[in-house]
């Protein structure tokens, strides 16, 4: 991960990442190495690589919170889980992705607080 790209905030009681610069469309904003692959049960702290594979999220990746307008999407490359700008990003703007890009079914389904939608 590149130093001072991204801060992890609190966020109604749960945590989600800011931006602390300016990203340009398609740049890198955040790449580190996936935690452990696990082959039970995903949990709100992994990626789906396929039905039955699941990689564990470190800090800061495992607070990129859902958006159905997310402002990042995940790659999985050379042995790194990166977030990439979809857009240009301004400093402070949430690093958000959309979780149905990455999973089949989510662990814990929730109720969207921007728009009202379930995502499951």
């Amino acid at each position: 991960m590149r130093a001072f790209c991204c801060k992890v905030v609190g966020k109604n009681g749960g945590k989600g990442l800011r931006a602390t610069r300016v990203f340009s469309k398609g740049e890198t904003v955040v790449s580190q190495p996936p935690g452990s692959l696990s082959r039970q049960r995903p949990s709100k702290y992994t990626l789906e690589l396929s039905p039955h594979e699941h990689l564990e999220c470190d800090a800061p990746l495992k607070y990129a919170n859902h958006s159905f307008r997310p402002t990042c999407r995940v790659t999985f490359e050379r042995g790194m889980i990166s977030l990439i700008a979809k857009g240009p990003i301004r400093s402070g703007e949430a690093l958000t992705i959309d979780y149905h890009a990455t999973e089949t079914d989510l662990a814990e389904p929730f109720v969207d607080s921007q728009t009202g939608r379930l995502v499951a």
